[in-house]
């Protein structure tokens, strides 16, 4: 099983070798999974759901902080954001690449009974947002904290502190006004703006 979406201006795909996180795969992407699969050469970040809870092998990784590991070239994160799953990170060519291990504790396990969405929120953190702004980053874009729309083929921001109505406005605006973007979080390089990966509509 294969699905692709976009977030902060790139590719990301997420395979799995667990039949059942079809779901969750699509889930993940917030129902923006491209309806067109881009080419593997297309791709700026590739996930592998791996179907196995063991944890990764660290010889030859010293520690770099609490629950991450590096080896100069690939780094292993525990319990990425919370979420139960184990990271293997590593780069090949210009394709970020992330390996996920789910190694639920009883903890993990409880939340996924009692709040299935918040769930799929640390996981898609851990497997597809995080991952995807620091290789964005690694690219020259930057976050912003703002809401964004293209309006007469120029993108409009909105910023402010939480609370003000900047994601009201945007997703109240009419297709005759121009496009929503995002209305929390966006990638740019000063001058193109790409929204992101944040929850279903």
């Amino acid at each position: 099983m294969s699905v692709q979406c976009r977030t902060a201006g790139l590719t990301v795909q997420l395979e799995s070798e667990k039949p059942e996180w079809t779901a969750f795969a699509l889930e993940a992407c917030a129902g923006q999974q491209l309806q067109h699969q881009v080419a593997e050469e297309n791709v700026d970040v590739m996930v592998l759901v791996a179907d196995s809870a063991r944890p990764f092998n660290r010889d030859g990784f010293s520690p770099l902080t609490r629950g991450a590991w590096s080896n100069g070239k690939e780094v292993i994160l525990e319990d990425a954001c919370g979420s139960g799953a184990d990271l293997r990170i590593g780069v090949g060519g210009d394709v970020l690449r992330v390996i996920a291990r789910i190694r639920p504790t009883w903890r993990h396990k409880g939340l996924g009974i009692l709040d299935r969405s918040r769930q799929v929120l640390l996981h898609r953190a851990a497997m597809i947002q995080y991952p995807a702004l620091w290789w964005a980053g690694v690219r020259g874009m930057v976050p912003l904290h703002v809401s964004a729309a293209r309006v007469d083929g120029t993108s409009v921001l909105l910023a402010g502190p939480g609370g003000v109505g900047k994601s009201t406005l945007i997703n109240g605006m009419l297709s005759t006004q121009g496009r929503p973007v995002s209305d929390n979080l966006c990638t740019s390089d000063g001058t193109v703006v790409h929204g992101w990966l944040v929850s279903a509509r």
